[in-house]
C-alpha cells in the first residue's frame, strides 16, 4: 500500500505479486488480477502474464478469465482471447445483481471477434450469443417477455449465410 501511495505503481503491483506467492488458489488469483489492474495502464504485456499466472493459480475465477480476453483482445491475441473468453463462460456462474454480467458479456463478444478474426464462425456463432446473459430484471424487461427469444441462425435479405437475422421486428 505504501507503494500505491507513492504513486510507485510497478512497485504496488510487485507487491501484490509477491504477495500472490505466499497465497493459494482464489486468494493468490485476487491478488494478482488487482496487480495486473495496476499494471495495465503502464505495461499491458506485464499485466497479461499477470493474468496468465492468475488463471494459472485458480482455473475457475471468472473475472481473472474475463480480464484476460479483454487484455489479451487490445494485444491482438486472438487465439488467447476466444480461449479466456471461453473459461470465462464455462466457470460463470448465472448473472445476478453483482455486474459480473457486464464483464461477462464483453468477453463474449471479445471472444465472437477473435474466433470471427480466426476464421471460425462455429465458434463465434458459439460465443456471441453469449453476450444476451447480463438480461434486466423485472416485469418490463425484454427477457421477461415471452416473446423474446433468440435470433435465428439464417439466410438474411442480403444473402450472407449464416447470420443473425429475424424476418419480423422484435417487440419492444
Amino acid at each position: 500500500r505504501m507503494s500505491e501511495t507513492a504513486g510507485d505503481v510497478a512497485g504496488s503491483a510487485e507487491a501484490l505479486r509477491r504477495a500472490a506467492e505466499q497465497l493459494e488458489g482464489a486468494e493468490a488469483a485476487a491478488r494478482l488480477l488487482e496487480a495486473s489492474g495496476r499494471l495495465e495502464p503502464h505495461d499491458p504485456e506485464g499485466a497479461l502474464d499477470l493474468l496468465r499466472t492468475a488463471a494459472e493459480r485458480d482455473p475457475s475465477a471468472v473475472a481473472v478469465h474475463a480480464a484476460r480476453a479483454r487484455l489479451a483482445a487490445a494485444q491482438g491475441h486472438h487465439d488467447e482471447t476466444e480461449r479466456a473468453a471461453r473459461c470465462a463462460l464455462d466457470h460463470a456462474p448465472a448473472p445476478g445483481p453483482d455486474g459480473s454480467g457486464v464483464a461477462l458479456a464483453q468477453a463474449a463478444r471479445l471472444g465472437g471477434d477473435a474466433a470471427r478474426h480466426r476464421r471460425r464462425p462455429e465458434a463465434a456463432a458459439g460465443l456471441y450469443p453469449q453476450t444476451l446473459r447480463p438480461a434486466p430484471r423485472g416485469p418490463r424487461a425484454p427477457a421477461a417477455r415471452p416473446s423474446a427469444s433468440p435470433p435465428a441462425t439464417t439466410t438474411c435479405p442480403a444473402g450472407h449465410s449464416p447470420c443473425w437475422w429475424r424476418p419480423w421486428p422484435l417487440p419492444l
